[in-house]
C-alpha cells in the first residue's frame, strides 16, 4: 500500500482549485465522508510506502507496515 503524506488541507484545495466552482457541492460532501472513513479505517498504519511530494520531485520512504 502506498500512502501520500499530504496535509488535508492542502490536498482538498488542490481538488477544489482543479475542479473549479461546478464542484464546490461534490467537495464538501467528499471531505466530510473522507474523515468519517479514515476515522473507522485507517489506511496509513497499514503503508508499505509513504511518498512526500518535494519542492522538484518526490520522495518514497518505508512505511508504518514495511517489511511486515
Amino acid at each position: 500500500l502506498l500512502w501520500m503524506e499530504l496535509p488535508r488541507e492542502e490536498s482538498w484545495a488542490r481538488g477544489r482549485a482543479r475542479d473549479g466552482e461546478e464542484q464546490r457541492e461534490f467537495w464538501t460532501g467528499w471531505t466530510a465522508a473522507e474523515r468519517r472513513h479514515f476515522a473507522a479505517d485507517p489506511s496509513r498504519p497499514f503503508a508499505d510506502l509513504l511518498v512526500r511530494q518535494l519542492e522538484s520531485g518526490y520522495e518514497v520512504a518505508p512505511g508504518p507496515a514495511a517489511g511486515r
